[in-house]
């Protein structure tokens, strides 16, 4: 029986927040904060990596608030990325071990 690719030991779950345009539309998974890390990835289309962050928000709030704050270091996607607000994105999130540095990981 064949296994998917192993797994970062500091890695406790991964979680998916599904956007379409320029909103939340759908998260899978724990609404709580933590230490995570997570990308924004677009399923069609290039570039297909959009952006990489860390938080310690639940991972659909911080998505919402990339895309819906006006201030450009909290709503890096709205600020940096106006085209993403078309279509559909992944946000997809790494919660990590309590105590393990995030910024290190991203």
């Amino acid at each position: 029986m064949a296994s998917g690719p192993p797994r970062h030991p500091a890695i406790l779950r991964e979680q998916a927040v599904f956007v379409r345009d320029g909103r939340v539309v759908h998260e899978g998974g724990p609404r709580e904060g933590g230490e995570w890390v997570y990308a924004w990835t677009r399923p069609h289309g290039r570039p297909r990596i959009l952006y990489v962050g860390a938080t310690a928000l639940p991972l659909a709030e911080r998505a919402a608030l990339h895309l819906e704050s006006p201030v450009p270091t909290i709503g890096r996607i709205r600020a940096e990325q106006p085209d993403a607000l078309r279509g559909e994105l992944v946000v997809r999130g790494f919660q990590l071990v309590p105590g393990t540095d995030r910024q290190a990981v991203r």
